[in-house]
């Protein structure tokens, strides 16, 4: 033995001509050749090692069947115990009873009693806390930290922080999983994401999620390729796929709508706080939380629903319960609204309170209507209605005023201040004829007929009767009626 090397014990460095060598404990070091600078402590530890330098070993049975490997640590009984034939590996650190127990291995770390116990030939793999990958025999690549942290692993490129975390995995790979439960019903899932207590704590062969927080995606089982963020997020998707839920509690309806069983819809996205989806294909912004509800955005295809409005089948591809603003910033190049039907609510371009300086165009193609105020040589406040159309109308009202242009009524006409003309033109009210005409282009009425169409009633003077025109004697005016058997022309200058 060489006299740097120190031994206490029966059978210690029994053969020994190595240097710098310790050992102390029955058959501690027995088998030692020329192997230098190992240390030894406890029964049998290190007892089969020849030639593999640079070791320590402490505890009963430590390293024991280790014979060429090198530079490895082991403290614990049965710690880094071995294979009979191949011996333990290399640079492995063993911190526990029966860590790293039968491997042979390199480059391992197992701190924890029976941390990666079974591993045999898996390399690359850290474990932390007890039971930690203790089932892996040929994984490599992977990280576990927490009690029983990918505990069933044999797969690689696999990372669990938190007790339990991913601790049913068997055969998924390149897998995260950080909190408590976190992934820990994993079974074959490859490439899933989970940060928070219980995230995605359910899946069993889902592949490509990623959750984010608290019991995130925690039912999901065989769904894959869903996001989710926040509190809860998608807690109750069970089989969804391509879903993306953002915000606290965001999630898919427990009252589904075609019989479909809630938790299997695909490519649907909820954003926002309780913000719920209850079919594919579908966004919805906004939420409804419990004893109210807020303004929320539905997008099922080509549907748009705003505001709590949901009927897909109404025929409309934006529907919008309140105020609908429409903006283009510009005046000749505008937008064409193929279709609008605006009920309850008011409708505003612009702005609520429009000014006299406002402008703006709306072309209602579909029911070939046209509405302008200061558009092109319409400047100010001139407003132009106009219908093409054979049904319907157009009514224009306030709590004073009305016009109404009915085309489809037994006699088409306007009303002013009513909404059922029967005639071509039915006022309710006093009207006022103010023109500004000369001797040479004098006011024009095509006709009037002798049946009390136009007539006055006012407190300066009585009716006429009803095929009279009164006419006031205090201003300048020109009158001229054509269409009947002769022209009638009145004139008065004062």
């Amino acid at each position: 033995m060489s006299d740097s090397s120190t031994k206490y014990g029966t059978g210690t460095l029994n053969t020994n001509s190595g240097a710098n060598n310790s050992a102390f404990g029955f058959y501690a070091g027995y088998s030692n050749a020329d192997a230098s600078c190992n240390t030894a402590v406890g029964s049998d530890a290190l007892v089969y090692t020849t030639h593999g330098p640079h070791n320590t070993a402490i505890g009963a049975g430590s390293m024991c069947s280790n014979i060429l490997g090198q530079s490895n640590t082991a403290v614990g009984s049965g710690s880094l115990a071995g294979n009979p034939t191949l011996g333990s590996g290399e640079e492995n650190v063993a911190v526990g009873a029966k860590a790293l127990y039968n491997n042979y291995g390199n480059y391992n770390v197992g701190v924890g009693c029976y941390t990666l116990q079974s591993n045999t030939d898996g390399s690359f793999n850290t474990a932390v806390g007890y039971s930690a990958l203790q089932a892996n025999t040929t994984g490599p690549n992977n990280t576990a930290i927490g009690y029983l942290a990918l505990l069933l692993n044999d797969a690689s490129n696999n990372t669990a922080v938190g007790s339990g975390a991913l601790a049913s995995n068997t055969s998924g790979f390149k897998n995260t999983a950080v909190g408590s439960g976190a992934l820990g019903s994993n079974v074959s899932g490859p490439y899933n994401t989970a940060l928070g207590y219980d995230a995605l704590s359910k899946n069993n062969n889902g592949s490509r999620n990623t959750a984010i927080g608290y019991g995130a995606l925690a039912v999901n089982i065989d769904g894959s390729n869903n996001t989710a963020i926040g509190f809860e997020a998608g807690s109750s998707d069970i089989s969804g796929n391509f879903n993306t839920f953002i915000g606290y509690q965001a999630d898919v309806s427990n009252n589904p709508v075609g019989h479909i069983p809630y938790g299997i819809y695909k490519n649907s996205t909820a954003l926002g706080y309780k913000a719920t989806i209850d079919a594919s294909n579908q966004i919805i912004i906004g939420g409804l939380p419990p004893g109210g509800s807020y303004p929320s955005v539905k997008i099922p295809g080509s549907y748009v629903g705003i505001n709590g409005v949901y009927n897909p089948l109404s025929g409309f591809n934006l529907d919008v319960s309140g105020v609908l603003q429409v903006q283009d910033g510009t005046v000749d190049s505008f937008a064409s609204l193929h279709g609008l039907k605006v009920s309850p609510s008011e409708f505003f371009y612009n702005s609520k309170n429009p000014t006299s300086s406002d402008s703006f165009k709306i072309e209602l193609a579909g029911a070939n209507c046209k509405i302008y105020k200061g558009v092109g040589t319409l400047v100010g406040s001139a407003t132009v209605i106009q219908n093409n159309g054979t049904a319907g109308g157009i009514a224009l009202a306030t709590t004073t005023t009305a016009i109404y242009v009915n085309e489809s009524g037994s006699v088409p006409g306007v009303g002013i201040m009513t909404a059922s003309p029967n005639y071509t033109l039915d006022v309710s009210g006093n009207v006022n004829f103010k023109g500004l005409g000369t001797n040479a282009t004098p006011a024009i009425l095509n006709a009037i007929y002798p049946v009390g169409s136009v007539y006055t009633t006012t407190n300066n003077y009585s009716p006429n009767g009803p095929t009279a025109l009164f006419l006031p004697f205090t201003s300048t005016w020109n009158l001229l009626v054509t269409g009947l058997p002769s022209p009638i022309f009145w004139q008065r200058n004062s």
